[in-house]
């Protein structure tokens, strides 16, 4: 696409490639800018999580751009990307909802809490109830019926 150098006026002799560069770089560097002003980081070590966050960042502004052309509306973008995200939480809550419970069967929790017997463990972690007083009971403290409902 670009051969050789380019005279320029000051006497500086520059190669096409760095020319066209430099007159069009512009657009990063507005991209770069608008990431700074208001960006969706935190403080991070994993270079993973970061390249994510500049990922969500160029994807909410180039959202809001492309938004911007098609309705011919004058959004800011600060508006814009927080009804996107309240759109976003909106549609995962409503798919949330549509989920079965984790856990049916009888006896047994949905998440793991802490024993609530506590006398044969040191509050170990557990998921299954008594039959009898539904507390949650470990398998330490629970054979069929807790060790409180047994006396």
């Amino acid at each position: 696409m670009h051969s050789g150098a380019v005279h320029q006026l000051h006497g500086k002799k520059k190669q096409e490639s760095i020319l066209s560069h430099n007159h069009n770089k512009c657009g990063v560097d507005v991209l770069d800018a608008m990431c700074c002003q208001m960006s969706t980081k935190s403080g991070c070590r994993r270079r993973t999580l970061a390249v994510f966050h500049n990922t969500l960042d160029m994807a909410a502004i180039n959202t809001w751009i492309i938004f911007k052309k098609q309705t011919n509306s004058k959004i800011s973008r600060r508006k814009f990307i927080y009804k996107l995200s309240e759109e976003l939480t909106e549609a995962d809550a409503e798919r949330l909802l549509q989920l079965p419970p984790a856990s049916t069967t009888p006896g047994k929790l949905a998440k793991h809490v802490v024993c609530a017997i506590k006398v044969n463990c040191k509050r170990n972690s557990t998921s299954t109830t008594c039959v009898e007083c539904k507390r949650p009971a470990c398998g330490m403290c629970l054979v069929s019926r807790c060790s409180k409902c047994d006396r």
